[in-house]
Formats: structure tokens, C-alpha cells, sequence
């Protein structure tokens, strides 16, 4: 690929540093460098080589973080490499469990948590009774797939919260309880001492803090005790 070019593009692959970004960014920056290096005639790194079957072994046998293309650049990596790990084949295997039915590959194999959130939202915009249960059970999946660092992904087995899924979350859950008096998970809610989540305490994006102003009201109304269990509200 590189043959007869300069070689400051050796140097410039093995400065790659891909540390330090989304899990799924590090994972093909990663690829990229083994890819790049090879393509240079030059062997990779140790460390990136340990880098990239570490990240494969934690899901061996699902797509891994969810992700098809980080997953399948990973696996060419790893082909680049060792043609023999047996983690291809168990790569290869959970890329064929989520291929569409004409035969090709989706980006993501299911958005759960993003599209539970998404319906939470259309049920409490009718506001009837007899969704509440629905809402409820809803809440209760949500909550216990909250991630460590206060967000949320897109779908479970998934470490990497993403904006756009925290966003949808919060913004669920507030009406949730609201509607349902959603109190018994209140304290599911991770926030830091300041009421934010972890994974917006740092960022100074204006959807960042909307989403981390969201799960604070979320936690206030949670905590808040109920009057009247049939509120105006559920009687919409």
C-alpha cells in the first residue's frame, strides 16, 4: 500500500496514539495502526497487538461494544497478525448472528435502550392509565442498564454512553415519574455530588448539561413523596 513512499509515513503510523478516545475509537485506531503497519512492511507494536486481542477477548463471542465496523476492522487486524487466533472465528460467528435477512450487516445490531426510551416518551405523551405498568417496566429495564459513569448506550453490553441515548433516557424517565410516581428507583440513578452525571460532568456541550439537567430533575421528582397516587397528570 505504502511501497516506495517516504519514510516519514512509518513514523507517522507509530505515533498513532488512539488512547484516550471512545472505547470504539480506540479499538479501530488500534486496528488501523496494526493495519498500517503491516502495510509498511513493518511488524506492530507488542503493546498494540496486546491492545487489540484484550478489547476482542471481553466480548469473544458478540459483536464487540455493539459496533459491526469497529468489530470487523478489529477482526482484519487480528487476521493481519495471527491468521490462527481462534478469536476470529468466534468474531466471524457473532458477526453472522446479527447479519439482516437479505444477507448484509447492520452498523448496530439493536438500539434497546435508545428505542425503550424513545416509546416511553410516545406512551407518557398519551398519558393513559393503563400504560402505566408498561412505563413502569420500561423505568426498571432502563435503570438497571444505566452505566457506572451516570449515562447511558445505545444497547446493553455496551461501556461507551453516548449523547443521543442519555438524552432520550432522561428525558423517559423524568416523564415516567411524573406519570407513575417512579419512586422506588430514584436512588438507580447515578449522579455525581453535584446532581450531574459523570459522563457530562466535564463537558461543556450545551445537550450535555440539558440531558444532566434532566436526570437531576428525574432524581428530584423520584424522591419527592406522592400525594395523590392518580394524579391530573395519569388521568389525562
Amino acid at each position: 500500500m505504502y511501497s516506495g513512499r517516504p519514510a516519514r509515513f512509518r513514523a507517522q503510523a507509530a505515533r498513532l496514539d488512539y488512547r484516550g478516545q471512545t472505547t470504539w475509537g480506540e479499538l479501530t485506531g488500534c486496528a488501523m495502526k496494526i493495519l498500517a503497519a503491516r502495510s509498511l512492511g513493518q511488524e506492530p507494536a507488542p503493546q498494540d497487538r496486546r491492545f487489540l486481542t484484550h478489547r476482542l477477548k471481553a466480548s469473544r463471542r458478540e459483536v464487540w461494544e455493539g459496533n459491526v465496523g469497529a468489530h470487523t476492522l478489529a477482526l482484519l487486524a487480528l487476521h493481519a497478525t495471527d491468521p490462527d487466533d481462534p478469536l476470529l472465528t468466534d468474531g466471524t460467528d457473532a458477526l453472522l448472528k446479527v447479519r439482516n435477512p437479505d444477507g448484509g450487516l447492520p452498523f448496530i445490531p439493536d438500539h434497546a435502550h435508545f428505542l425503550s426510551a424513545v416509546a416511553a416518551l410516545a406512551l407518557a405523551r398519551s398519558a393513559l392509565p393503563s400504560h402505566h405498568q408498561l412505563l413502569l417496566r420500561i423505568g426498571d429495564f432502563l435503570a438497571a442498564h444505566q452505566n457506572p459513569d451516570g449515562g447511558w448506550a445505545f444497547t446493553d453490553r455496551v461501556t461507551q454512553g453516548d449523547t443521543e441515548s442519555t438524552g432520550a433516557v432522561t428525558s423517559g424517565s423524568v416523564w415516567i415519574a411524573l406519570l407513575c410516581g417512579w419512586a422506588r428507583n430514584s436512588s438507580r440513578l447515578r449522579t455525581t455530588a453535584s446532581g450531574i452525571p459523570r459522563s457530562a460532568a466535564a463537558s461543556s456541550r450545551s445537550q450535555d448539561i440539558q440531558e444532566a439537567m434532566a436526570l437531576r430533575i428525574c432524581s428530584c421528582v423520584c424522591a419527592a413523596p406522592r400525594s395523590d397516587s392518580n394524579s391530573s397528570l395519569g388521568r389525562r
